[in-house]
């Protein structure tokens, strides 16, 4: 990985890591409520074949009652960045899920370095171009959809529990988000 994408992953990793902890600076979902219509913020299962044809809100890629029934927590409203291109999904416990994506032309490089940082399995249940990784404190299913790197992470360290469950927990939601943006 070249040192500008190492930045940018660096710097994406860490405007998730400060929108989780709360911090401000982000356009919140209160801070945007006057800007989201209810189909934005709907927690009911979006229908299959509802693919926007350009994502440009990263919490539009999964629905609150998706992360809810993967996790089998209660889930708080989603916040995120647009311009950061995250979304938060939080639960009890200080753990949450996020969704990230990136349309740029080297999202098919930043999929493969990311492949090569982690255990590089593939996530079958998702897709050929799908693998999962496992960190100390999180876990991540990374797929190439198209020229579009999603990633969906679980933070589980409130929760240990959920290490084990992980693959299971990100398939059905990795394969969502990547759904909503072929």
């Amino acid at each position: 990985m070249t040192p500008p994408k190492r930045l940018v992953a660096s710097l994406v990793l860490a405007a998730g890591l400060v929108a989780a902890c709360g911090a401000g600076g982000g356009d919140s979902t209160a801070q945007r409520s006057d800007k989201r219509t209810s189909a934005t913020v709907s927690t009911s299962a979006r229908p299959a074949n509802d693919k926007p044809t350009a994502i440009t809100d990263p919490c539009d890629l999964l629905t609150v009652d998706e992360v809810a029934s993967a996790s089998g927590f209660k889930v708080g409203q989603p916040s995120g960045s647009s311009a950061l291109a995250f979304c938060n999904y939080p639960f009890p416990g200080g753990d949450h899920v996020q969704v990230r994506f990136n349309g740029e032309p080297d999202a098919a490089d930043t999929f493969q370095s990311n492949r090569s940082v982690g255990t590089g399995a593939r996530s079958v249940d998702v897709g050929d171009q799908a693998f999962f990784i496992d960190r100390n404190g999180a876990a991540d299913i990374d797929v190439l959809q198209g020229k579009t790197l999603v990633v969906v992470t679980l933070f589980y360290n409130g929760h240990p529990s959920l290490r084990a469950k992980a693959p299971q927990l990100l398939a059905p939601l990795a394969k969502a988000a990547a759904g909503r943006v072929g």
